[in-house]
């Protein structure tokens, strides 16, 4: 997903860093994170912890949870999530 500028995309964060997020929240791991994005795993790493000092979340699963609530609320239509409980 590209956003209009880093005021309009959710938690102010580059479109590179939202990128990231959204991918580790339909991925889960650095390195699917970093073939996805075509990149390498350690600029993966540095882009996801960069977002999460922005976000301030303490954790990345609390980071991709705030990701996951908030661009709920902006993006209409389907979407999937890793944190689905199973029964």
């Amino acid at each position: 997903m590209k956003w209009a500028c880093r005021k309009t995309n959710p938690f102010g964060l580059t479109d590179r860093k939202a990128e990231a997020v959204a991918a580790l929240v339909r991925l889960g791991t650095d390195k699917e994170v970093a073939q996805a994005l075509r990149i390498d795993p350690r600029a993966a790493a540095t882009l996801l912890r960069q977002a999460q000092r922005e976000m301030g979340a303490k954790s990345r699963v609390q980071m991709a949870l705030m990701w996951d609530r908030r661009t709920a609320t902006l993006v209409a239509g389907t979407r999937s999530s890793v944190f689905e409980v199973v029964v």
